[in-house]
């Protein structure tokens, strides 16, 4: 009997991008009345697409909460003068501070607070468009949240690394620099401007800065990829989510 040629494959898609929901055959059911459906690709898929390209290779590193900095914070405390300014000093044996995302009116400790965390990161990407160009960095954390609000993270939150994504021959060099100069002049200047006017976090930045302890630190592992890989690695790993979405009259049972 003569071999059938026909194509049976059910995903067709071109090398250029990351798999979409729309070069699939999926059979999706149709939004109809009160139902509505559709398809999340996830955040990582998203994240990972917006950067990819076919050309290119990549870097995915790890940073964390620089050790020396977290002990160093714990060592001072400060306090609020007014307009954004801080008053900071070596902490006392018999000083008694508060330890909060933002600050009180009385005595402050510095410490790494996730919301400190999270300022670096923006900085980071800050840095990486500024030196790399546009669409050559994402980063997302390696312990992902579900109902935890952001001021309920944890106090060893910023020792949970950050997974970063880098694009471009060499630039996993170009990214560890930036890790190195976030004391720099350039970094302090996008902290500054992105703390006003309350500047919660600056004393924390004015004292990394002013020691010149690195707030962050890469870890030593890391993985080079190729578009290939990565394409596949996303593609055959980050599964897309099927949502049913209900907008009609709710009916309540006695």
């Amino acid at each position: 009997m003569p071999t059938s040629t026909k194509d049976t494959r059910i995903v067709t898609e071109g090398p250029e991008k990351l798999l979409g929901i729309r070069n699939m055959s999926l059979g999706v059911p149709r939004t109809s009345g009160n139902d509505t459906w559709s398809f999340d690709p996830g955040d990582r898929r998203q994240q990972i697409g917006s950067i990819y390209h076919p050309d290119d290779s990549y870097t995915f590193l790890r940073t964390k909460a620089n050790p020396d900095a977290v002990d160093e914070l714990l060592r001072y405390v400060s306090t609020p003068k007014g307009s954004g300014l801080w008053e900071t000093r070596p902490r006392q044996e018999e000083d008694e501070p508060t330890h909060c995302p933002g600050s009180v009116d009385g005595l402050n400790g510095l410490w790494f607070s996730p919301s400190l965390l999270d300022l670096y990161i923006d900085v980071l990407h800050y840095l990486a468009e500024a030196r790399m160009g546009e669409d050559r960095h994402v980063s997302f954390p390696l312990i992902g949240r579900r109902g935890v609000h952001n001021l309920d993270r944890p106090r060893g939150y910023a020792h949970w690394p950050v997974v970063h994504v880098v694009r471009g021959k060499n630039e996993d060099k170009t990214f560890r620099e930036e890790v190195a100069d976030l004391n720099g002049d350039a970094a302090y200047g996008f902290a500054t401007e992105r703390e006003a006017p309350q500047n919660y976090q600056m004393k924390e930045v004015d004292l990394l800065r002013e020691l010149q302890v690195p707030p962050l630190v890469v870890d030593e592992r890391e993985w080079h990829v190729g578009s290939d890989e990565l394409r596949d690695a996303v593609d055959f790993l980050v599964p897309f989510t099927l949502i049913h979405e209900y907008h009609g009259p709710v009916m309540e049972m006695d």
